[in-house]
């Protein structure tokens, strides 16, 4: 059962990966959002990977919505539930005690090769 103090974080980072992106309106620039929060997991910055998920999960559904063809409708549905698993699995693992510690790197990236800064 979800505590409020719970729903109250979760539904603000929501807000700000919002706030930190543009509403975007290409397949493009919803994968580059993606691409952000995959770099953000792999550099261990969990909290700025959850929140680049849900936006890159609500950019992609948002584009479904907007596209007349259905193989991109289905294509930005399939990327939004990739998005929603890994914020699922980094809520779970950031839940259980030690945080984010257990958290499993990316087995399939799905948009190409990361390249993490240096």
């Amino acid at each position: 059962m979800w505590h409020q103090s719970a729903l109250h974080r979760l539904r603000n980072s929501w807000l700000r990966a919002r706030s930190m992106t543009s509403n975007p309106k290409t397949f493009q620039e919803s994968e580059s959002l993606y691409s952000r929060a995959a770099k953000s997991e792999l550099s261990s910055d969990f909290t700025t990977a959850f929140r680049l998920y849900l936006a890159a999960a609500d950019a992609f559904l948002n584009l479904s919505r907007s596209q007349p063809h259905p193989t991109l409708q289905a294509r930005c549905k399939a990327n939004a539930n990739k998005a929603l698993e890994r914020a699922e699995k980094i809520k779970k693992a950031s839940q259980k005690p030690g945080g984010g510690v257990g958290l499993e790197p990316l087995a399939n990236y799905w948009f190409g090769p990361v390249s993490c800064p240096s």
